[in-house]
């Protein structure tokens, strides 16, 4: 009996020292990515908005993300797998023990040590949230390489709707003059998306970081939700 005793006692002091897993690992990302979602899709519907009014009126005119729809579903599926990798284990990994010892405010709720509990997310959470930015830029980045399967649907659906524009114009031509001049839609939609997309890492950074850019520590002040971030971080053992 005193040899099991021993062992509870053991496993209360030695399982604070391990680094956030299961339901702290899945739930912690679930926030992060929950807290981006709504600020890609704020970004593409701007970016929707720009390019509906280059291309032609219609239906992608009147909010929403329209065009981009790719890229919201696309971020909706790969950010979870991706914030999880850059920040567990990329950045917040292991045990706080130093020598077998927890350095003072570790694991939980302040620790100066960089490891996977949710003490060190809180004390370094400026780093947590550079790397959550840092995530979903790469991820927008991807999406706006015009060989990615996103930017091709785009370039699909804006030139469809180009399509359309041009064939309602045609037939208002026709009917007033015998000389018809519009440009080939596709090379227009080519352009035009193009122009666009590009601007969509740096319409996020203006989310995040605002109009005057990063401060000396480069922190997305505007994507940090710091109190309700670290709240709930530290709800976790």
């Amino acid at each position: 009996m005193k040899f099991f005793a021993f062992l509870s006692v053991l496993a209360a002091i030695v399982t604070p020292a391990f680094a956030c897993e299961g339901d702290c690992i899945t739930d912690v990302t679930a926030a992060w990515v929950g807290n981006y979602t709504r600020i890609v899709q704020l970004v593409l519907e701007t970016a929707n908005y720009q390019l509906s009014q280059r291309i032609g009126h219609g239906r992608y005119d009147y909010g929403g993300v329209g065009f981009y729809e790719p890229f919201l579903a696309e971020f909706i599926s790969d950010a979870p797998a991706v914030f999880q990798k850059d920040i567990f284990p990329g950045y917040f990994h292991g045990k706080c023990q130093r020598k077998g010892v927890n350095p003072p405010g570790c694991p939980n709720p302040d620790c100066p040590v960089v490891c996977g509990t949710p003490g060190s997310m809180v004390h370094f959470y400026t780093k947590l949230t550079q790397i959550s930015y840092n995530s979903a830029l790469t991820l927008l980045n991807s999406y706006a390489d015009p060989n990615s399967k996103p930017y091709k649907e785009v370039l699909k659906l804006a030139d469809g709707r180009q399509a359309r524009s041009s064939l309602v114009s045609r037939i208002i031509r026709s009917t007033f003059s015998a000389v018809d001049d519009t440009r080939p839609s596709s090379k227009r939609s080519q352009t035009e998306v193009a122009d666009v997309t590009k601007s969509i890492p740096g319409l996020l950074e203006t989310a995040c970081y605002g109009f005057e850019g990063m401060d000396e520590k480069h922190r997305p002040k505007y994507c940090s939700w710091e109190k309700r971030m670290k709240e709930f971080i530290l709800t976790f053992p």
